[in-house]
């Protein structure tokens, strides 16, 4: 379960705990996200700030991007056993 956490209010809710209320026309994807367990790779809402504007997007929650690398302990000693060989 590493890596997981919870988002299951509404985009609306978050908007209302979040944003006055001049900033409640904050541009977000309409496709509803709620969950309570957000494991890795799935999408989720990401508040940010872009142009000094507030901004809900969604994005794919993960450790790395495509392509990266496992670097845990046992796969960085396996790159290098291999790679000496």
């Amino acid at each position: 379960m590493c890596g997981r956490f919870s988002q299951s209010m509404t985009r609306e809710d978050y908007l209302a705990l979040l944003a006055d209320e001049v900033e409640q026309d904050i541009p977000y994807d309409p496709e509803p996200i709620g969950r309570f367990n957000v494991a890795p790779g799935t999408k989720v809402l990401l508040l940010s700030e872009r142009d000094e504007k507030l901004h809900l997007d969604p994005v794919f929650w993960g450790y790395a991007p495509d392509g990266g690398i496992n670097l845990d302990f046992y796969t960085y000693q396996r790159q290098i056993r291999y790679s000496t060989n």
